[in-house]
């Protein structure tokens, strides 16, 4: 199976997700488009329809990643570099609208809970390597958490707003960006002293054991 082959199938899959939800129907009626054998489609996207949901995740973020790849980026800001990969992500998902909501429902429930922070987890990585992130300490963690909070906001701001150009969204998605470029920068330090707890701890009990051996010999002295 090949990515192209996926790909072909689940975009003959969202034409009916909005309709006939995620699952064996709507890839029976995909199937009999492409005229495909619906055991071969099954093949193809497996797992019902949650395999079909993170199907779509990881398609969002190869188109988001291809629109990245083709922007000019010097000369901006780190924070607007995040911005514009987010909202390239969101402009790929625009005439799916109705199926990425549907794909919330499928990972919000609680057998699919881990596949779906995974899948977020994923999208945040992306973003992050694409944009050349290097880091391999607290701060990869405190990145890739953060603007997972971010996105997840923004999208469902973005799944209800009517506004022209969805510049609402894109006010939302700008403000609290620059809100957790401030958390960030706490969480960054609090989670450096936090990892430093432990080797505190290791001179702290040799300090303490270097004491009693000298407070011992003096004893016997």
């Amino acid at each position: 199976m090949s990515k192209e082959e996926q790909d072909a199938l689940l975009e003959a899959l969202l034409h009916h997700v909005a309709f006939d939800g995620w699952g064996q129907e709507a890839l029976q009626r995909a199937a009999a488009a492409l005229e495909m054998d619906p055991v071969q489609a099954g093949e193809i996207l497996p797992g019902g329809a949650r395999g079909q949901v993170l199907a779509f995740s990881d398609w969002a973020d190869r188109a988001m990643l291809a629109a990245l790849l083709e922007q000019e980026l010097d000369g901006m800001g780190m924070t607007a570099k995040v911005a514009l990969a987010v909202r390239l992500r969101f402009q790929a998902l625009e005439p799916h609208r109705e199926a990425l909501r549907r794909s919330l429902s499928i990972l919000l429930q609680p057998s699919n809970a881990t596949a779906g922070i995974a899948a977020l987890h994923r999208t945040c990585d992306t973003i992050w390597n694409a944009l050349g992130d290097r880091s391999t300490d607290h701060n990869w963690y405190s990145k890739r958490m953060l603007l997972g909070g971010v996105i997840s906001a923004s999208t469902l701001y973005w799944l209800d707003d009517s506004s022209e150009g969805k510049e609402r969204t894109w006010d939302f998605l700008d403000r609290r960006l620059r809100s957790v470029v401030k958390i960030g920068g706490k969480l960054g330090k609090a989670a450096k002293a936090a990892l430093s707890v432990p080797d505190r701890l290791v001179r702290g009990a040799q300090d303490c054991q270097a004491w009693r051996r000298q407070t011992w010999q003096g004893s016997r002295s």
